[in-house]
């Protein structure tokens, strides 16, 4: 039995040498696969553009076009998960990536293990988002790729596996507390 599930694309935009080494192995070893890398914003918007990859790992500080005008031109274009990775934990610069249209925001030293769950949960954050435009608006002016992504049984975490506790049916007590219903 052959597997036909192919791996997840990733583009790099990282003007650190080391840091790009050190995620393309960390995504390498969870059977992702590197389709691009940029060290300045303006050519990481091309590669988007000409690349489509499934995600994009955006260092905020980079020569050029920064990660969140990059993000921004990204996401008016051609939108995709963006996870953005950068030394700033201040909260101007992550208001300005989650303005700018990022899906989640990582403080540098990043290990395998914080990236590869938070680049699972980009991309279920944003076909999540994706579904309540197309609710909302009755199309998606923001489309991602011809292809839907379609997981084998490998454990994968797609974006029907997440369930925000919003989205979770309710009901409210006696006392006033909410009671969700896990079975549904």
């Amino acid at each position: 039995m052959t597997n036909t599930t192919q791996a997840l694309r990733a583009l790099i935009c990282e003007d650190e040498g080391v840091t790009v080494m050190q995620l393309k192995k960390a995504l390498s070893r969870a059977g992702y696969e590197v389709v691009g890398e940029a060290v300045e914003g303006g050519r990481g918007v091309q590669l988007a553009r000409e690349l489509k990859p499934d995600f994009v790992l955006m260092d905020l500080n980079m020569p050029g076009l920064d990660g969140i005008q990059a993000t921004r031109r990204i996401m008016e274009h051609d939108p995709m998960p963006i996870v953005i990775l950068t030394a700033y934990s201040d909260n101007k610069s992550v208001e300005d990536a989650l303005q700018a249209g990022a899906c989640a925001y990582l403080v540098k030293p990043i290990a395998s293990e914080q990236l590869i769950p938070a680049v699972k949960a980009a991309i279920a954050q944003f076909e999540l988002s994706r579904g309540a435009r197309k609710e909302n608006n009755g199309t998606d002016k923001r489309t991602h790729h011809e292809e839907d992504r379609k997981r084998d049984s490998s454990g994968e975490i797609s974006p029907g596996d997440v369930t925000f506790a919003s989205q979770i049916p309710s009901s409210t007590n006696e006392d006033g507390t909410e009671e969700r219903n896990m079975s549904s």
